[in-house]
């Protein structure tokens, strides 16, 4: 049996988070705009429903967005990162290579030592 494995996109969760605060923020706006035209006994749902819109609009997009920011942030060090630590095992080796042919030298200065005693 095949298995869908999707890879998870944070990013793209990150920004329909945003849109949908954004959204809210843009329903609260409009309840604003028409709150003048409602009758005396949809003002108190109107406003209720404007602090609630508001919090939650304003939540969502702050975290998602400073989530977003946190992320961009540990791509660009992880990325940077990786080819710091690239550019040191490629140094490693070399010195690696180094130290063994160096080694390799020594013993063999070594055995052409015992040889003329």
């Amino acid at each position: 049996m095949k298995q869908n494995k999707r890879e998870y996109n944070p990013k793209a969760s990150l920004s329909l988070r945003m849109v949908a605060g954004a959204y809210l923020l843009y329903i609260v706006f409009s309840l604003i705009k028409e709150f003048g035209k409602l009758e005396e006994k949809d003002i108190l749902f109107n406003i209720i429903f404007i602090i609630i819109f508001s919090i939650a609009g304003v939540v969502i997009l702050v975290t998602s967005t400073i989530s977003w920011m946190k992320l961009s942030k540990e791509e660009k060090n992880g990325s940077s990162q990786e080819s710091n630590e690239q550019e040191s095992k490629d140094e490693n080796s070399l010195t690696d290579e180094n130290e063994n042919s160096s080694n390799v030298e020594d013993e063999k200065n070594d055995k052409s030592d015992g040889q003329d005693v």
